[in-house]
């Protein structure tokens, strides 16, 4: 008798775990994936990227010009595990003086995008108008981590941590001549190889006047005085940064010879004596040195203004005495309007005030941009004398001095004058003096009178000098 059995029954896959399955296999292996292919294909340059010798990229990341300098850029750190946070950090710093250029860059990985450090970075430069490199300076090298938070490194040295965020490279550079406004920055490493080159424009392009040397020598007169200016000595200092090869300071020794059509002054003030570039017209000038990329400009100017001395020379129109002031008691004080001119220089006493803490009102003709706090050693004491101005009462005067001490301005403060204010008691003894520049508008005078002087004169000198120019070659530096 035949028999019959079924078949055995198969179950059936759950649709949905079969998708279930297929998207959590996506989800692990595309990740795996994309890693492995990053691997062998290369990340793409932006415009301010390049790729050094050994595949790494250097991004510039910022360009910023002036006394006062701040990049910001994001950091991302792990976190409970495989999750990343995002956080902003910033660099900034100021420094006084002629504005410059500041060049920010980054370094990193060119599969990961894992940040790199600078330890293969020797300089930076730029090609100047004359086609000549700037070399820069002040370069540092920044380690942002958790902790500590920032390091310096030194340029071209090991990383001080195997663990760090990111490293932020600076370079600085003084204002150089540009061609049609753009920068031409050149990068090398640790061998002087060229490794990295960037063109972008100037953030403020400035066109400085080009000068024209005269022939040496060169004789000049100015009333009585008449001087002839041979050119400039040059004698080496050495290495101002040893991390950058080349780079050196040389000292600039003007000569020159005086020449007197009447009584010759035994001794003479140089209210001013300076070797100025071209680049640096806005006040600031080299005092007798300067560094290799002074000497690319065709010209340099030797500037310098010259009083007699002593003060027993001086003409009667050299001086005004302001006589008779009342010294007031301790901690008090008094205003004034007391002027005199001198040579076209108007000096005007606004106050007087007597040993101790006092307080009282300056006419300000300029706004205070900030609070104002001055402390000052006194001339043959230990003390000092404190001086305060505070927005929120711009027109009053916080002081305290051990002796008294009278609050004056002048009319001109840039012109090359040789002022002098000094203190007299009733039988026209100078007092012991002590000035002080509180700020731009006003100074004072501290003096010592005898303890039975009631009142006190002040004696103003003013000398206009006679000042000479003369536009140089900058001689060729020595082997």
């Amino acid at each position: 008798m035949d028999s019959f059995a079924l078949p055995p029954t198969k179950k059936a896959i759950n649709p949905w775990l079969l998708i279930a399955a297929v998207t959590i296999g996506c989800l692990v292996l595309l990740p795996v994936g994309a890693w492995f292919v990053s691997l062998f294909v290369s990340e793409r340059l932006e415009p301010n990227d390049r790729r050094l010798p050994d595949g790494s990229i250097l991004r510039l990341e910022k360009v910023t010009w002036g006394q006062t300098h701040e990049f910001q850029f994001e950091i991302q750190r792990r976190s409970w595990g495989l999750f990343w946070s995002r956080k902003q950090e910033s660099l900034s710093f100021s420094r006084a003086g002629p504005d410059q250029l500041v060049v920010w860059m980054t370094c990193r990985s060119s599969r990961r995008g894992t940040p790199l450090n600078f330890d293969w970075w020797q300089s930076s430069h730029m090609l100047d108008q004359f086609g000549k490199e700037v070399s820069d300076y002040n370069a540092n090298v920044f380690e942002i981590a958790d902790d500590p938070k920032l390091k310096f490194v030194k340029r071209g040295g090991p990383s001080n941590t195997s663990s760090c965020d990111k490293w932020v490279a600076l370079s600085c550079f003084p204002q150089h001549r540009v061609v049609d406004g753009r920068l031409q920055l050149r990068i090398r490493n640790t061998a002087g190889d060229l490794v990295a080159e960037f063109d972008l424009p100037h953030p403020v392009p400035i066109d400085p006047p080009l000068w024209s040397p005269e022939p040496l020598p060169v004789t000049k007169t100015d009333r009585d005085l008449t001087v002839t200016f041979e050119g400039v000595e040059i004698e080496s200092v050495g290495a101002i940064d040893r991390n950058v090869q080349g780079v050196k300071e040389w000292w600039i020794r003007p000569k020159y010879k005086l020449q007197w059509h009447g009584p010759t002054p035994k001794n003479l003030i140089f209210t001013t004596k300076e070797i100025v570039n071209p680049l640096t017209t806005h006040g600031v000038p080299y005092r007798e040195k300067c560094i290799d990329r002074d000497f690319h400009e065709p010209a340099w100017k030797f500037r310098f203004a010259v009083c007699e001395y002593p003060d027993e020379l001086l003409n009667a129109s050299d001086q005004a005495v302001i006589r008779g002031i009342a010294i007031p008691p301790a901690n008090t004080a008094v205003s004034l309007s007391e002027k005199v001119t001198v040579n076209g220089v108007t000096i005007e006493v606004v106050a007087i005030a007597g040993p101790g803490s006092t307080s009282y009102f300056v006419p300000r003709t300029a706004p205070l941009q900030s609070d104002l706090k001055q402390g000052f050693g006194v001339y043959k004491s230990e003390v000092t004398a404190e001086y305060e101005m505070k927005m929120s009462d711009p027109s009053r005067m916080i002081a305290k001095s051990p002796f008294p001490h009278v609050l004056y301005r002048l009319s001109e403060t840039n012109r090359k004058i040789r002022f002098d204010l000094s203190a007299h008691d009733e039988r026209g003894d100078v007092l012991i003096p002590s000035t002080h520049l509180i700020d731009q508008e006003f100074r004072s005078l501290v003096f010592q009178p005898p303890p039975e002087s009631k009142t006190v004169d002040l004696a103003v000198k003013v000398q206009i000098p006679r000042e000479f120019e003369f536009v140089f070659q900058p001689p060729p530096l020595p082997e």
